[in-house]
C-alpha cells in the first residue's frame, strides 16, 4: 500500500512539473520583408513546434497567448487599398440599396464596411470617407430591416448599434437625411443601447505624439482617453501624425472600466496577422529584447525566433533559441530548403524542441550573439562574424578623461609660469630694467600664458568628451563583421529616443 502511494506522489509531482513547466514562445524575425516563399514552409515548422506542447507556436495560440492589449492590428490591412477604393465599393452598395436591389446590397455593403474597419488609418484621412462609411451602415440597417428574413431584423439592431458607437456625436435624428424608415430603426435601436447603460474606456500611450482614434473619430486625443461610452466593441487606432499606426479591438461593458496602456516602441515593432507573429525591420538584437519582453511576464523563459537566410544562392530556414531572461543563444539551426522540405522541417523542428545531435541535413549553427541578423532572401553574403562590445566606448572614454587631466595639469604649470614671468617683469622695472630684459620677460609671460589657454582648452574639451563617452557607452555599441566583400565595422549609441550608428 505504501509503495502505491509513493508512486502515486511521484506522477502527482510529474504531472505538476509537467503543468507548470516554463515554455517558450515562437516568434518571426525578418531583417525586411516577410518573404512569401517562406510562407509554407515556417507554417509547417509552426505547427510541428506546438505538437510537443511546450512551445507556443501556432498564430492563434500566440496571439491569444499575448492578449489583445499587446497585439495589435496593422491600421492598414490591405496594402492595396486606397480610400478613393473604399469609397467605390461603398457606392456601389450605398446605389443597389436606393435601387431597390436589396439581395445585392446587403453583400456589397457588409463587405465594404468590414474593409473599412479593417483599415481604420484611411477612413480618418478625410471626413468624407465617414460619411460615406454612414451611409453605408444607414443603408445596410435599412436592407436588413426590409428583407426582414430569417434574423435580419437583429442584424438590422446590430448595424445600427455599431453606427450609434461610431458616430456618437453627429446624431440625432435621420429623418431628414435619410427618411423615416431608417430613422424609426435608429431610435428604436438607441432606446435598447441606453437601456443597457454606459461603460468607460480608457487609453494611454506612452508617446507624447501619439494620436487616438476610436471608431475613426474625426477628433483625436493625444497620448491620453478617457470617455463613457455605450457597450460595445470598439477600434481603436493609435497612430504619430506622420505613420500608419496600430488597431487594437477593445470590448467595453457596462458599468465597467476597458483600459488600453500601450508599449508604442513594442506596438510598432510587432506584427500580427492571422498567419504569422513577429517582427521586421529592425536589428536580431532589438527583436530578441521585445521578445524576451513579452515572454518574461507571461512565465516563458525561451524564446524561439524563426527567420529566413540565403546560403550559397539556396534559401535557407533558421530557428534559434534564445534564453528570455538575458538574451543569451542557447543553440541555433538552419536548414537549406532546396530540396525535401517536409523532411527537413520536422528535422529542424525536433532539433529546436528537443536539443540533441542534429541530423546530417541541419546545420549547427551553435551559441551566436543577437547581434548576426538574418539575412534577408536574394542578399547574399559571406561567413559572418560578429561582436558587440562596450569596452572601445569605455576605454575612449578613460583615454579622453586621461588627456583632459593631462592638459588640464600642464595649463595650470604654465598659468603658474605666466603668472611668476609676470611678477618678476614687475620686480625688476620697479628699480630698473633694460628694454631688452623687460622684452624677454614679456615674450616669456606671453609665450605661458599662450600655452595655458591652449591647454586648458584641450583639457577641457577631452574631459567633456570623456564624460559623454561614459555616459553613452551603457547603450553602446561597436559590432563588425566578416562577409564576402571585406569587414563591415558598425558603431551605434543610444541618446534617450535617439539612436546613432556609424558604418565602415
Amino acid at each position: 500500500m505504501r509503495r502505491v502511494v509513493l508512486i502515486g506522489v511521484w506522477i502527482a509531482l510529474c504531472l505538476a512539473t509537467a503543468a507548470t513547466a516554463r515554455a517558450g514562445i515562437v516568434l518571426e524575425f525578418h531583417l525586411h520583408e516577410r518573404p512569401a516563399a517562406l510562407a509554407k514552409p515556417i507554417a509547417t515548422l509552426r505547427a510541428a513546434l506546438e505538437t510537443g506542447g511546450d512551445l507556443v507556436a501556432q498564430p492563434a495560440a500566440v496571439r491569444a497567448l499575448l492578449g489583445a492589449a499587446v497585439v495589435p492590428a496593422p491600421a492598414i490591412t490591405d496594402r492595396g487599398l486606397s480610400p478613393a477604393n473604399l469609397l467605390a465599393q461603398i457606392n456601389v452598395g450605398y446605389k443597389a440599396y436606393l435601387d431597390g436591389r436589396i439581395d445585392q446590397a446587403i453583400p456589397q455593403l457588409t463587405a465594404a464596411i468590414e474593409l473599412g474597419h479593417a483599415n481604420p488609418a484611411l477612413l480618418v484621412a478625410a471626413s468624407k470617407y465617414r460619411t460615406a462609411m454612414l451611409d453605408a451602415m444607414v443603408s445596410l440597417a435599412a436592407s436588413y430591416h426590409r428583407r426582414n428574413q430569417g434574423d435580419d431584423r437583429k442584424r438590422s439592431v446590430a448595424v445600427m448599434h455599431e453606427l450609434i458607437r461610431s458616430f456618437p456625436d453627429k446624431l440625432t435624428s435621420l429623418r431628414d437625411a435619410y427618411g423615416p424608415e431608417p430613422d424609426g430603426i435608429y431610435k428604436g435601436a438607441l432606446k435598447a443601447l441606453q437601456a443597457q447603460g454606459t461603460g468607460s474606456l480608457v487609453v494611454d500611450v506612452d508617446a507624447p505624439d501619439a494620436l487616438i482614434f476610436v471608431d475613426e473619430s474625426e477628433h483625436p486625443q493625444n497620448a491620453t482617453f478617457k470617455a463613457n461610452l455605450p457597450p460595445g466593441s470598439y477600434r481603436v487606432l493609435i497612430k504619430n501624425p506622420k505613420g500608419l499606426g496600430r488597431r487594437y479591438d477593445v470590448e467595453v461593458r457596462a458599468n465597467e472600466t476597458a483600459r488600453l496602456s500601450v508599449t508604442w516602441a513594442l506596438a510598432t515593432a510587432l506584427t500580427a496577422t492571422d498567419v504569422w507573429v513577429g517582427f521586421t525591420g529592425m536589428p536580431e538584437a532589438v527583436a530578441v529584447h521585445h521578445a524576451s519582453a513579452l515572454a518574461r511576464p507571461r512565465g516563458h523563459d525561451r524564446v524561439v525566433l524563426v527567420s529566413g537566410a540565403q546560403v550559397g544562392g539556396a534559401l535557407a530556414l533558421r530557428a534559434t533559441v534564445y534564453r528570455a531572461s538575458d538574451g543569451t543563444v542557447e543553440r541555433a539551426h538552419q536548414i537549406l530548403l532546396d530540396a525535401d522540405v517536409d523532411a527537413r522541417v520536422a528535422a529542424l523542428a525536433n532539433v529546436v524542441r528537443l536539443g540533441g545531435p542534429a541530423p546530417a541535413t541541419v546545420t549547427n549553427l551553435g551559441p551566436r550573439t543577437a547581434s548576426m541578423d538574418a539575412t534577408a532572401p536574394g542578399t547574399a553574403r559571406g561567413t559572418q562574424r560578429s561582436t558587440r562590445s562596450r569596452r572601445p566606448w569605455l576605454v575612449a572614454a578613460g583615454i579622453a578623461a586621461g588627456t583632459g587631466l593631462v592638459a588640464s595639469g600642464v595649463a595650470l604649470q604654465f598659468g603658474l609660469y605666466a603668472r611668476a614671468s609676470s611678477n618678476e617683469l614687475a620686480e625688476v622695472c620697479a628699480t630698473a630694467c633694460t628694454s631688452e630684459r623687460a622684452l624677454a620677460l614679456e615674450t616669456e609671460r606671453d609665450d605661458a600664458q599662450r600655452m595655458a589657454v591652449i591647454a586648458g582648452v584641450v583639457g577641457g574639451v577631452a574631459l567633456v568628451g570623456g564624460v559623454v563617452l561614459w555616459l553613452v557607452a551603457p547603450s553602446a555599441s561597436a559590432a563588425s563583421s566578416e562577409t564576402g566583400e571585406g569587414v563591415a565595422v558598425e558603431f551605434s549609441a543610444r541618446h534617450g529616443a535617439v539612436t546613432y550608428s556609424w558604418s565602415y
